[in-house]
């Protein structure tokens, strides 16, 4: 009996360990960020990407843009043969030019993700990234 108890007691500890392990990685891949592939940058890629579709493109291409192309001190012209007009200019008013991206790549995102440009002299200073 005595060894009953102890091989209970052993078996006990064992499935609440494994429990513990299959919780914290199965949380942890829940509520981590997942792996994003990328695309190269192709103007014409990026400006057929229409408004609010469920297309992340812009998103993807954007490591590879931000790799070629150095938007601080492109003028305006430069950057609208790059990028095109501006995705919806009621979005984000204090900045010059806006560019959607698509939804926001995480399991739980509902916001979509956007480029801004901020102009002085027709050149750019300052670019971010925000979600509405």
């Amino acid at each position: 009996m005595l060894k009953s108890k102890k091989s209970q007691w052993i078996l006990s500890i064992t499935v609440i360990i494994l429990l513990v392990i299959v919780y914290y990685f199965g949380i942890m891949k829940i509520f981590s960020e997942p792996e994003i592939e990328t695309l190269s940058f192709d103007t014409q890629k990026w400006q057929s990407v229409t408004l609010y579709t469920m297309e992340n493109t812009r998103y993807l291409m954007l490591e590879d843009l931000f790799g070629k192309h150095e938007l601080i001190g492109m003028n305006e012209k430069e950057i609208l043969d790059l990028l095109g007009p501006q995705s919806d200019p009621s979005y984000f008013q204090e900045w010059d030019l806006r560019y959607w991206l698509g939804p926001e790549p995480s399991p739980f995102g509902v916001d979509s993700i956007w480029l801004l440009l901020k102009l002085e002299e027709s050149r750019v200073t300052e670019y971010k990234l925000l979600t509405d």
